[in-house]
């Protein structure tokens, strides 16, 4: 259908789900019974985990540890922007490659 709906059901939707899921409820529930640090971590771990590509994991830790940085600092709607720029930049070099 195109480059349009790739964006939406690749980038965007993901990013939104993902956020609310591991961000909204998994970290904000470890922020409330570890420390932030550990919680930074944990979440960052299940975040990989969920992606589980052996390849990619480092990227997808990283990922959701500056996602959890984020959420915790400026918000869940930052955080989804941030995910869903990634998502975006990835499909952009994945169509264009």
């Amino acid at each position: 259908p195109g480059f349009g709906f790739d964006l939406l059901s690749i980038a965007l939707i993901p990013a939104v789900c993902e956020e609310v899921f591991f961000r909204s409820l998994i970290f904000s529930e470890l922020k409330n019974t570890y420390s932030l640090w550990l919680a930074f971590f944990i979440s960052a771990l299940f975040f990989s985990l969920a992606h589980f590509v052996p390849a990619y994991w480092p990227l997808y830790f990283l990922l959701g540890l500056g996602a959890a940085w984020i959420y915790e600092t400026s918000g869940l709607f930052a955080a989804i922007m941030a995910h869903f720029i990634f998502n975006a930049t990835g499909l952009i070099f994945w169509q264009w490659h």
